[in-house]
């Protein structure tokens, strides 16, 4: 019981230490990078699927959703990625770092 409650919290504590991360960006750009450039981490691939909805990970990242597809289609412009629903492919992986 006390491993199960001491694991339940440690991802609760590493949850919101991502959050307060995204959060503590300035520009929607750059908490959209920081978190594209998690999922990368935890997939291991450049092209992965996201796990939240475009509502959820805007809430996520505490922006509007009209904002966060509005950026998201300028960074697809921008040659930084690729969409296509919730399906992403990171193009330039090293100009996200520097967002």
């Amino acid at each position: 019981l006390r491993v199960n409650l001491l694991h339940a919290l440690s991802r609760r504590c590493w949850s919101l230490t991502r959050r307060v991360r995204y959060l503590s960006q300035r520009s929607l750009r750059g908490r959209i990078s920081l978190y594209l450039l998690d999922q990368r981490e935890r997939t291991g691939s450049l092209s992965f699927c996201l796990p939240l909805t475009r509502e959820e990970l805007a809430a996520l990242l505490a922006v509007n959703r009209s904002a966060l597809s509005r950026e998201l289609s300028r960074m697809q412009h921008d040659g930084l990625i690729e969409t296509w629903r919730s399906s992403f492919k990171l193009l330039d992986k090293d100009r996200l770092k520097n967002v």
